[in-house]
């Protein structure tokens, strides 16, 4: 009968430590993040190939352009909530070549 006592007695003593933790968690994740860059990195990206015609001197040639793809991507950490994310922005298509 004793040790039954003393179990609920732990238990009890154990429950609101746990509860204290909760709150604390709890109050520590309403700070705002303060997200700082750590990496930064231009990618080029070869989509594909097309040739086209084009006048030069009254002379007709034909030259190939490569189209890439430009993206930035960014690495941000949040000291405050030991947090990463990433950040990907489209900085457009690129030609090798002028069309016009």
């Amino acid at each position: 009968m004793k040790q039954y006592i003393l179990i609920i007695c732990l238990a009890f003593t154990i429950i609101p430590i746990q509860q204290l933790d909760a709150k604390e968690i709890e109050q520590d994740t309403k700070k705002d993040h303060q997200w700082e860059v750590v990496h930064e990195r231009i990618v080029t990206t070869d989509l594909y190939q097309h040739d086209f015609k084009t006048w030069h001197h009254f002379i007709q040639e034909e030259v190939s352009c490569n189209v890439r793809k430009k993206v930035r991507i960014r690495v941000l950490h949040c000291d405050v909530h030991n947090l990463y994310k990433t950040e990907v922005e489209d900085l457009g298509i690129e030609h090798s070549e002028d069309h016009g």
